[in-house]
């Protein structure tokens, strides 16, 4: 399996679509919300980088991949389920956006995914 679509599949796995587009709405305010939004957009990029590093070290990166996606099957579909109900929730509130707080605790558990 070829590098792009192991990216694009870890991508698409760990949701990190729905993470950045939720990151990119996030207030900048002042110079505190700029780094808070770039400190998320910078541990998304380094818990790609790192999933990645670890599955391309292996012999076979899709098996590699495969026994990583097994193992956390039920922590994925947790937090997917999670960031479904957000959008449920926010799509009624009258701003629509997911907060700093919320958006780090998800990048916390999606960076834990990775670091096991």
């Amino acid at each position: 399996m070829r590098f792009a679509t192991l990216y694009f599949d870890a991508y698409h796995v760990l949701q990190l679509d729905w993470m950045m587009d939720n990151i990119a709405t996030l207030p900048q305010q002042d110079y505190w919300d700029r780094r808070a939004r770039h400190a998320l957009m910078n541990e998304l990029s380094r818990s790609l980088r790192l999933l990645m590093d670890a599955i391309l070290s292996k012999p076979d990166a899709k098996q590699a991949f495969g026994e990583w996606r097994s193992r956390h099957l039920d922590h994925l579909e947790s937090v997917t389920t999670e960031m479904s109900k957000l959008d449920n929730l926010h799509s009624n509130d009258e701003n629509g956006q997911i907060g700093l707080s919320t958006l780090s605790v998800l990048m916390s558990e999606l960076s834990g995914l990775v670091t096991k």
